[in-house]
């Protein structure tokens, strides 16, 4: 069953309130990076858009993490996107048990398989703009979505596609 208009509002706020008032990129960033979630049915993403390297009129949509609820059993199931470009079950917690604790998980992300893991980039505390290194991969990755900390294997870059768009969803 989809959310409704109220439980919209509520999960809305507490997004803001709990990641984004934390992460939002520095005001003298904002054209480099903008955060963002979509609520569709009974699931929630979390997203950065970052410019186009070969276009900077576009924006690429970079998930971040994902959420299902499962109203039957009261529990939030959470998801991250590896270096396949697929969504999998986070392992070391498969489910939260509210909306409030999944945002707290991935924001804190003792694994660096939501924000990844920069080393080195002069926005330590922010994702870099296209690829980063992580620590002993030998690999550019993605955003760091291959997650060694839970695969014990680092994907190549390239294995993850960023879908391009023109709609300035992101620019709000």
């Amino acid at each position: 069953m989809a959310f409704t208009e109220d439980e919209i509002a509520v999960f809305t706020e507490q997004i803001e309130r709990i990641l984004w008032t934390h992460r939002r990129p520095p005001l003298h960033l904002r054209h480099l990076v903008r955060e963002g979630q979509s609520i569709e049915g009974n699931e929630i993403e979390i997203f950065e858009c970052r410019p186009y390297f070969r276009d900077k009129s576009q924006w690429i949509k970079s998930p971040v993490a994902k959420t299902r609820y499962v109203r039957s059993r009261n529990i939030w199931k959470v998801y991250w996107r590896s270096g396949d470009g697929k969504w999998h079950p986070y392992e070391p917690c498969a489910e939260t048990s509210s909306l409030e604790e999944w945002l707290h998980l991935i924001n804190k992300d003792e694994n660096n398989c939501f924000w990844g893991q920069a080393v080195g980039h002069p926005l330590q505390n922010h994702r870099p703009l296209e690829f980063i290194m992580l620590k002993g991969a030998g690999h550019a990755l993605d955003f760091g979505r291959a997650c060694p900390n839970l695969l014990g294997d680092v994907a190549p870059s390239g294995s993850h596609q960023s879908h391009l768009f023109d709609d300035h969803s992101c620019l709000s």
